[in-house]
C-alpha cells in the first residue's frame, strides 16, 4: 500500500515538474459536469468506482458515487497443503468462511481549492461523501480429503486442518447461500487532477473511509471479526467532461 502511494506521488510530481511553465493555450472549462471511473487500493482490499460530478458553481460540485469493494481480513494468508501434491490442488486461506463484497452508493460534495494555471499543472480538490453500504457475504467451500475421496464442505474448526484440505472449491459453490448486511459509510479525501487536456479528467484520489455494520462481519474463523472497517485508499481516476461552458483566454492566461 505504501509503495503504491509513493509511485502515484512520483508520477504526479514528475508530470507537474515536466510541464510547469508551459502556457495553456486551451479554452478554460470552468462550468463542467464530469463522468469518471476509478480503480482503487485500500487497507482492507480493492475496488472500482463510478462517479458523476454535477457542477453547482465554478468551485463546487455535487458528487454521486457507486462503488463495488472486495474486503479482506488483515490476517488472511494464502497457503497450500504441504502433504498433498496434485494438479487439482489450489491455494486457500485457512479458516476463511466468507468472501465479502460491498455495494455502495453515496452523495457528497467536491470543492476546488487550487485551479490549474500552467498547462499540465495540478488542480487540488477536497471531497467528502456518505451513504449506504450493502455487505454481501458468499460462503466459501473447501475440498476436504477423506478415504473415500474429496468432498466440498464449509470450514469447521477442530475438524478441518491445513493437512486435510486440498484447496478451495469452485467460486460458484455457495452462491445460493448468499446473505446481505446493510450498513453505512463516510469518506473524505483530496483529489489531484493533472490532465493536460481540459476535456479529459485524470486524477489521483487519496483519502480515508469508514464503514459500519450492525454486527461483526465473519470473514475469517478462529480470530476476531469487526463490524467497523476504517481504511486508507488511493485511486486512479479517469473520465471526461459531459457538459461545459468554456471561457476564452489569451496566451497570457488572462
Amino acid at each position: 500500500m505504501k509503495q503504491t502511494i509513493t509511485i502515484f506521488f512520483l508520477v504526479i510530481i514528475y508530470s507537474y515538474s515536466y510541464s510547469q511553465g508551459e502556457i495553456d493555450d486551451q479554452n478554460k472549462i470552468i462550468f463542467r459536469n464530469e463522468r469518471t471511473f476509478s480503480a482503487f487500493m485500500a487497507s482492507y482490499g480493492w475496488g472500482l468506482n463510478y462517479q458523476y460530478a454535477k457542477r453547482v458553481n465554478a468551485y463546487k460540485r455535487i458528487l454521486y458515487d457507486f462503488d463495488i469493494d472486495y474486503i479482506k481480513h488483515p490476517k488472511e494468508k494464502k497457503q497450500t497443503n504441504p502433504f498433498f501434491m496434485s494438479s487439482n490442488m489450489t491455494m486457500f486461506v485457512f479458516g476463511k468462511t466468507n468472501l465479502f463484497f460491498e455495494l455502495k452508493g453515496s452523495y457528497g460534495q467536491q470543492r476546488e481549492l487550487f485551479r490549474k494555471i500552467d498547462k499540465g499543472g495540478i488542480a487540488i480538490r477536497m471531497f467528502y461523501s456518505g451513504g449506504a453500504s450493502l455487505g454481501v457475504l458468499k460462503p466459501i467451500y473447501y475440498q476436504i480429503i477423506y478415504p473415500s475421496g474429496a468432498i466440498d464442505e464449509k470450514f469447521v474448526p477442530n475438524l478441518h486442518y491445513p493437512e486435510n484440505i486440498i484447496g478451495r472449491s469452485s467460486f460458484l459453490k455457495g452462491f445460493n447461500e448468499i446473505s446481505v448486511v446493510p450498513g453505512a459509510f463516510v469518506k473524505i479525501g483530496g483529489s489531484f487532477e493533472y490532465s493536460t487536456k481540459n476535456n479529459i479528467v485524470k486524477a489521483l484520489d487519496l483519502g480515508i473511509s469508514a464503514t459500519l455494520y450492525p454486527k461483526p462481519i465473519e470473514i475469517l474463523a478462529l480470530t476476531d471479526n469487526s463490524q467497523l472497517f476504517v481504511s486508507l485508499f488511493v485511486a486512479y481516476r479517469f473520465g471526461k467532461i459531459l457538459s461545459s461552458h468554456a471561457v476564452e483566454q489569451t496566451l497570457l492566461g488572462e
